[in-house]
């Protein structure tokens, strides 16, 4: 595999981990406070 191939797939299982991590609660009340505090104030 060249490395187009090889960056394909190492961006596909991040993609499947950040999926994962974003399915998880923690990470989601981090991503809120996150927006609320750059459009609060």
């Amino acid at each position: 595999m060249g490395p187009l191939g090889t960056g394909l797939t190492v961006l596909a299982q991040w993609r499947e981990q950040t999926d994962h991590l974003l399915q998880s609660d923690l990470l989601r009340v981090v991503f809120q406070w996150f927006v609320h505090g750059y459009s609060g104030s």
